[in-house]
């Protein structure tokens, strides 16, 4: 291709566009940050399944670390070629892939804990099950 002649325009609703879309990614990372910690705190010491529970808690907090390194470096590369007014190549196909496929396989890890846990666990006596 050859180089642009024309000085390109950069409107400043693209810099808005770049921080919305970083603040996304954070919000994200937040939101897994926060089940990740309910995840560990709810998680019996004591049990097998507690411990699997606390590793799956640590997957997901080393997946909100994933989001929020992706996040920082999608910022800040792309605020530099907007900077720079070059067309660079800001569409990103491997990465998020990468980042959504380890957090389904430690959603589902968490899920089949739990259900695992389920099996196990003695049946409740409620007063609200037992008919007269």
């Amino acid at each position: 291709t050859l180089p642009r002649k024309i000085p390109v325009r950069i409107e400043p609703k693209t810099f808005f566009a770049n921080e919305r879309t970083f603040l996304a990614w954070l919000h994200m990372s937040v939101t897994l940050g926060g089940i990740s910690s309910a995840l560990t705190v709810f998680a019996d010491n004591d049990s097998k399944e507690g411990a699997g529970i606390q590793v799956m808690s640590l997957l997901m907090t080393l997946v909100a670390a994933m989001f929020i390194l992706h996040a920082s470096h999608s910022f800040f590369v792309r605020r530099q070629s907007i900077r720079q007014r070059e067309d660079a190549g800001l569409d990103q196909i491997v990465f998020p892939i990468v980042i959504g496929c380890t957090l389904v396989l430690s959603l589902l890890g968490v899920l089949i804990t739990n259900l695992s846990e389920a099996d196990d666990a003695p049946p409740h006596n409620s007063p609200l099950l037992s008919l007269p």
